[in-house]
C-alpha cells in the first residue's frame, strides 16, 4: 500500500474500524513510520491513527521507544567516554 492510500482509506471514507483493523496491524504501522521516515529523514515522533484500540498501536508505540531509548544510552555512553577521555 502506498502512503496516499492511506490518506484516502481515512480523508475520504472518514473513520472506519474496519479499515482500523487492517491498516492499525503491527507490520502495517511500522511500514507507515519506515516510509514516513524515509520520505521526511526524521523520526516518527507522533503517529494519527482511528481506533487506537485496534490492531498494533500500543505495542508498536512501546517498541519503537525502547528502541531509540537503547539508542539514544548506546550514543550517549560512546560521547561520555570520549569526553572522559
Amino acid at each position: 500500500m502506498s502512503l496516499t492510500t492511506f490518506f484516502i482509506v481515512t480523508a475520504i471514507f472518514g473513520p472506519s474500524k474496519s479499515a482500523a483493523n487492517d491498516l492499525n496491524m503491527i507490520e502495517s504501522i511500522n511500514n507507515r513510520i519506515s516510509a514516513c521516515e524515509r520520505i521526511t529523514e526524521h523520526e516518527v515522533n507522533m503517529f494519527a491513527v482511528d481506533f487506537w484500540q485496534r490492531g498494533g498501536l500500543p505495542e508498536v508505540t512501546q517498541t519503537v521507544n525502547k528502541e531509540r531509548a537503547k539508542k539514544k544510552r548506546k550514543t550517549r555512553g560512546r560521547f561520555l567516554s570520549w569526553f572522559r577521555g
